[in-house]
């Protein structure tokens, strides 16, 4: 009988515990990078006491064993409840430490009164992550969505692939304010159909631009007719890149207008910027995307020359 102890995390003293644990459950992840401390209290927003509340250790005799941030998400129609970042330190998996931690999570969302709780990003095919599935299963949770973590090599990037010639590619210039709002403007337009979106805000977007943790940052707009109507942002993280001995670039975002989908727009706004990436001594580049997405962005990416790395799962519990 092991003696488990969850409690909040405690501002100014148990940071450096929970990246820790973080670090050691998602190293096998392809497109994880060991996190710092300083990194942790930019993501939180230091100043903010109910972020912390929000974050749990869970403790075996003493030590730490696994965390888990649980909060609330407030959707339109809906009071959404997310056990997020669910890590626990690899030796311990199997052990029951993470059935009491996830139990410990539904009990804190059940008693917030959401109406359902989400389990997002698991892992496809590892045998750890499938023992998680089935535990998530017999807490009543059901698989609800796939994302694909993708990447191509930049150096076989098919010659033939037809994209829009009438759309010119321009360059965001991140400290024009026009451009800031244009870029907000697309996400929120273009996103709308994608589940799980979350609209934005011109300054969480003039934040983005300002404070990301890239080392490598561009943002291109598609202009068709002297209109902005598609968006794709790529970066660099050096830290990963020496990490892991590799020369990846990233696709973080890509959006195009519903009324200019499928003429080309998006292929010609993905070439450009893995073009961009290439400039920079990429040899290849990753995205993840979901399965399902509306917009047909796998097809996209598939046709362009991007392999699946990984798969995750997205897990839901209804509760009310």
């Amino acid at each position: 009988m092991f003696m488990l102890r969850i409690r909040s995390l405690v501002k100014d003293h148990d940071e450096l515990e929970w990246v820790h644990v973080l670090n050691a459950a998602y190293g096998g992840f392809r497109d994880w990078r060991a996190i710092t401390v300083e990194e942790f209290l930019r993501a939180v927003q230091r100043d903010s006491d109910s972020l912390y509340s929000e974050r749990w250790i869970a403790e075996l005799d003493g030590s730490p064993a696994g965390v888990v941030h649980v909060f609330e998400e407030r959707m339109e129609n809906e009071r959404r409840g997310v056990v997020h970042d669910l890590a626990i330190i690899p030796k311990l998996r199997g052990s029951g430490v993470e059935k009491e931690i996830v139990k410990f999570a539904v009990d804190e969302l059940e008693k917030r009164k959401v109406n359902t709780i989400l389990a997002p990003r698991l892992r496809w095919s590892d045998q750890e992550e499938n023992n998680r599935v089935k535990l998530l299963e017999e807490l009543g949770f059901s698989l609800i969505r796939k994302t694909s973590l993708m990447e191509i090599d930049l150096t076989r990037i098919p010659s033939d692939i037809e994209a829009n010639k009438r759309c010119s590619i321009r360059l965001l210039r991140e400290h024009v304010e026009e451009d800031v709002e244009e870029l907000n403007s697309l996400r929120n337009e273009s996103g709308q159909e994608r589940w799980n979106f979350q609209p934005s805000t011109v300054e969480e977007i003039r934040h983005l631009l300002k404070n990301n943790p890239y080392s490598c940052f561009k943002g291109f707009f598609a202009v068709l007719d002297r209109k902005c109507v598609g968006f794709i942002i790529v970066a660099i993280d050096e830290r990963y890149n020496s990490e892991r001995n590799v020369k990846a670039g990233i696709v973080l975002g890509l959006g195009v207008l519903k009324n200019c989908r499928k003429t080309g727009i998006g292929t010609a706004l993905v070439l450009h910027g893995l073009e961009f990436l290439k400039t920079q001594q990429m040899t290849k580049a990753m995205l993840d995307v979901d399965d399902l997405n509306e917009t047909g962005a796998l097809r996209l990416y598939e046709k362009i020359g991007f392999k699946v790395l990984e798969k995750y799962l997205t897990y839901e519990k209804p509760l009310h």
